[in-house]
């Protein structure tokens, strides 16, 4: 009797196991049906005209004055009421399409752009089309006034999702909208992100249309090692997915490229240049049709390499590592120059004709360390350890407080004014004049001490751009883009 029990109950067990997943299976098929059904297709030119005419009998009278107040309100009524009711999908089509028009005549954006995502999710448009269409309507207002950040924001946000989807020449036209409106929203960080991702959507589409040159080729090498290091070059530069290029140059089957391998996964100044010397090394190698890509590569992993010396040679000598902070420096020229990069070269050059200075200060910081060590420290000590903090090893908090109390006047008194700021009343003044004395004084050095002086005044004048005259803000906009040349 009980094992009868026990197999019945093992049976019914069974059988609801299959009941849920006949279940799961039908409620998945469900949604994926509600899925299909949510993006209808575009209504006939004939069913629209019939629901233009329709929507004309259902309007309320109180729309019927042409007024920009009953406009405003006309596009609010038809996005909130037609975005989700019964009434036939050409209706609602055609409303939220009037929606649209209406909102941008009236000076509307949240509206208009309510209505366009709702336009978007419901039915199979262009969205990359539609929104182009209606952010140039947007951005061309003239009464935007306070809408200005919403919509510089979206156009962002829409910029970085075209570059996700590889829709390059699209993200160009969202950045190249939301510029003018970034400008006005004096946000230096902002203004310098948007130019930088400017720089890199047109290089991104030069390689993407490069790369489809190549699709006839890659057609007659689809798993040959020529194929593979191809594929993997163009991964590494547009997707910067590494396990994937990792991937495809172990499938090469070239000694050089598993080297490679090996060294991608590291994302360290040393690591990306070494990355580089792999990737210029495979493009020496008989490659034709796919050297440019290679070759290309090379230089994206220089240039992001170079990029990080600063901080890793910062890091090196806090560490009293001279040596490996100097020999960082060579490589990177060296990679510059390999490159052929002009901007790169310049950039490399400069740091590398610094070496004596970065040599001279950390003999005196050694020197005026143990003088520290003995209790008998002077303020010429204080002065040369505080500029040794700031300027080689960029740790300015540390700095400041020691070059207060050195010797040299004008820097105690840009010191003491950076650790504390003054009164609310001249904060602005203030800090304007600590952010020119750091960029004055920059100019007294070379190399990786004047990148460093300079960038810390960027972040001083960062800090004020808002408060700052047009002028003001035009000569701080050419300082950060001399400061970011040869970077991305």
């Amino acid at each position: 009797m009980l094992s009868y029990l026990a197999k019945r109950k093992a049976k019914l067990g069974q059988l609801w196991r299959v009941g849920g997943v006949l279940l799961a299976c039908g409620l998945a098929a469900g949604q994926a049906r509600a899925t299909a059904r949510v993006r209808q297709p575009i209504p006939s030119p004939a069913q629209q005209k019939r629901a233009q005419a329709q929507l004309q009998r259902v309007i309320p009278r109180r729309f019927w004055r042409h007024t920009p107040a009953t406009t405003v309100a006309l596009g609010q009524y038809l996005y909130s009421h037609y975005q989700r009711t019964d009434a036939s999908s050409a209706v609602r089509y055609v409303a939220l399409q009037a929606a649209v028009k209406l909102a941008c005549q009236a000076g509307d954006p949240p509206t208009a752009m309510h209505a366009m995502a709702a336009l978007i999710k419901n039915y199979q448009v262009s969205a990359d089309n539609l929104n182009l269409a209606l952010y140039r309507r947007l951005a061309a207002l003239k009464n935007l006034g306070d809408f200005a950040d919403l919509v510089a924001t979206h156009l962002l946000g829409l910029a970085r999702q075209a570059m996700q989807a590889k829709h390059f020449a699209v993200a160009g036209r969202f950045l190249q909208l939301a510029q003018p409106l970034v400008l006005r929203r004096n946000q230096l960080a902002e203004v310098e992100e948007v130019r930088r991702l400017l720089r890199r959507v047109r290089f991104d589409q030069v390689l993407q249309n490069r790369y489809r040159q190549l699709a006839a080729w890659l057609k007659r090498h689809p798993k040959d090692d020529d194929g593979a290091l191809a594929r993997a070059a163009y991964l590494f530069l547009i997707r910067k997915q590494v396990q994937g290029v990792v991937r495809y140059l172990q499938h090469s089957g070239q000694p050089a490229a598993r080297q490679l391998a090996a060294v991608l996964s590291r994302g360290s100044a040393a690591g990306e240049l070494r990355a580089g010397d792999g990737w210029w090394r495979l493009a020496g190698r008989g490659a034709t049709a796919y050297a440019f890509l290679l070759k290309t590569a090379a230089t994206a992993a220089w240039r992001r390499g170079i990029n990080q010396v600063p901080a890793a040679c910062a890091a090196a000598l806090t560490n009293r590592h001279e040596a490996q902070a100097i020999a960082l420096l060579k490589r990177a020229r060296a990679a510059a120059q390999r490159s052929g990069a002009e901007d790169l070269i310049a950039l490399t050059g400069a740091w590398y004709a610094g070496i004596g200075q970065v040599q001279a200060a950390y003999r005196a910081y050694e020197q005026a360390k143990r003088h520290l060590a003995t209790g008998k420290i002077s303020p010429v000590d204080s002065q040369v350890i505080g500029a040794y903090n700031c300027f080689v090893q960029s740790r300015w908090t540390k700095g400041l407080a020691r070059l207060a109390r050195g010797a040299n006047r004008r820097l105690a008194q840009v010191a003491a004014l950076g650790l504390e700021p003054g009164a609310a009343a001249t904060y602005v003044r203030d800090q304007l004049f600590v952010a020119n004395s750091w960029w004055r004084i920059a100019g007294g050095y070379n190399g990786l001490l004047r990148y460093n002086i300079e960038r810390h005044a960027l972040i001083v004048y960062a800090a004020v751009y808002p408060d700052l005259s047009p002028e003001q803000q035009r000569r701080v906009r050419l300082m950060l883009a001399r400061f970011n040349r040869g970077r991305w």
